[in-house]
């Protein structure tokens, strides 16, 4: 109960009755104050506007919060329902259509190519479609060619989409080094198969690798010979299936031509160092082994008359001039004849120039038959090299 504070009687009391919204309880609440300030300047009228506006923003009406919970529910439903009439309207996409024939053709287990205990599989294959039309999608997006372990997975690879969108015969190879190697002559199976990206049920076939396809040799060149043979039979078979050539003959025999090499050093990466003998230009270990330098041919120049009359009677010479052999033959047999050679020209043709022509072979048959040694005639011949300089380059300026 409250006292009006002008008249000082009481007011009526104001009761909140359950179901009436509060814009309702506002509005007797201003009714009831505005019937004992009738004839007032309105600002009870104001004030009870702004009641109403203030329990109007902090009270919500029952029925109002009913009907704002039936649309909600009713707007949730009728988006599931949009949601599944979409979901069944997406069209299932089909798997591709399945290759005709889906085969290992061959394998070849290797060894020792790049560096000890590396492993290395090349493998054979057939994705043929005939008659089924190929697919649009080329085969390094729809198949894998698999190195299997059980159901274990150790590698894996794409078809090379060079020929035909990598359909009908190819080669791969999946190399593993000495750190990741596998165990050799183990069990393990190559398999192509469609990829799970593609197909819900993808096709398959494998190959179990068996003892009779690894190559059985140790060391790099043995197993590299392996391969090239391998490689051979293989890319003869694909020139066949895709009327093309990729080999040709050369000197040291069957290589890759022009197409080949591109072919494969496409679908094999590093081929050239896994078996250089497929190049005409191969890559090998330059022998950079020091030489050792001696004087065993000069020595066996010295020697070659040894034991003959003519070793025989320079020895007997020599001691009685007390000389070494070498010396005595250069004097008689290069010394002596360079010096009538002189003459003859001198007189013949007064001038020394043929016999200056004839010096060097004097020299070098001295040195070849051991009457000169090989020091002396380098001696000479770097003189020689010195003496034609100096007219080339130096006696006109």
């Amino acid at each position: 109960m409250h006292e009006d504070s002008q008249t000082g009687s009481p007011s009526a009391p104001v009761l909140s009755r359950p179901g009436r919204g509060a814009a309702t309880q506002a509005r007797d609440l201003a009714t009831t104050r505005g019937g004992h300030h009738t004839g007032t300047d309105g600002a009870s009228t104001r004030s009870g506007a702004r009641i109403a506006l203030a329990l109007g923003a902090r009270h919500t009406c029952p029925h109002d919060a009913r009907t704002t919970g039936r649309a909600t529910r009713l707007g949730r439903a009728i988006a599931a329902a949009a949601i599944a009439l979409l979901s069944l309207a997406a069209p299932v996409l089909a798997d591709p259509d399945a290759p005709d024939t889906l085969e290992v053709v061959d394998a070849v287990v290797l060894q020792d190519l790049l560096e000890a205990d590396d492993f290395c599989v090349f493998v054979h294959y057939n994705i043929l479609y005939d008659p089924t039309a190929e697919p649009a999608d080329a085969a390094d997006e729809l198949f894998l060619i698999r190195l299997m372990d059980g159901a274990t997975e150790l590698g894996v690879v794409s078809p090379y989409p060079y020929y035909n969108d990598g359909y009908d015969q190819g080669i791969a190879a999946l190399y593993f080094d000495a750190a990741t190697a596998l165990t050799w002559e183990e069990p393990y199976a190559i398999e192509i198969s469609g990829s799970p990206f593609a197909w819900a049920t993808p096709p398959s076939t494998s190959l179990v690798l068996v003892e009779s396809l690894y190559s059985g040799v140790d060391g790099q060149t043995e197993n590299q010979d392996v391969l090239y043979d391998w490689a051979i039979d293989a890319l003869e078979a694909l020139e066949t299936n895709w009327s093309v050539t990729l080999l040709e003959s050369s000197e040291e025999g069957v290589i890759l031509d022009e197409t080949g090499q591109t072919y494969m050093t496409g679908a094999v990466p590093g081929l050239q160092a896994l078996c250089p003998q497929l190049f005409w230009i191969k890559s090998e270990s330059m022998d950079v082994t020091p030489r050792t330098w001696g004087t065993a041919q000069a020595d066996l120049y010295a020697a070659r008359f040894d034991g003959t009359f003519v070793g025989d009677g320079m020895d007997g010479l020599a001691d009685l001039l007390h000389c070494t052999p070498q010396l005595l033959g250069g004097i008689v047999f290069v010394l002596l004849p360079f010096i009538l050679t002189i003459i003859l020209s001198e007189r013949v043709f007064s001038t020394s120039t043929p016999a200056l022509i004839t010096l060097p072979l004097l020299l070098a048959m001295g040195a070849l038959l051991g009457f000169l040694p090989l020091a002396a005639f380098a001696l000479v011949v770097i003189c020689f090299v010195l003496f034609i300089g100096y007219i080339l380059f130096f006696r006109t300026a």
